[in-house]
């Protein structure tokens, strides 16, 4: 399993074509907030794919936050984050 960069925390699985998405540029483009713990934890009690693979660009971030952070299936973020309260 190889991913290509589409943007900043936004990355493609050049495998499967399924889109990921960190939890941060997710928030960003939807302009809604997400805690990250939660994120995961839904992640991973649902069963799906999530991997720490996305790389941090902005050395400030990675001074909290170490050099990656988990990435989401854009389908599933959407699925399970935008439509609880639209």
């Amino acid at each position: 399993m190889g991913f290509s960069r589409i943007d900043n925390g936004h990355h493609i699985d050049v495998d499967s074509g399924i889109e990921y998405q960190s939890t941060w540029c997710f928030c960003k483009n939807n302009n809604i907030e997400l805690n990250d713990l939660l994120v995961l934890s839904t992640a991973k009690r649902s069963g799906v794919s999530h991997y720490k693979s996305c790389p941090i660009e902005f050395e400030r971030a990675r001074k909290i936050y170490g050099d990656f952070v988990y990435m989401y299936p854009v389908e599933w973020l959407e699925e399970s984050f935008l439509t609880r309260d639209r």
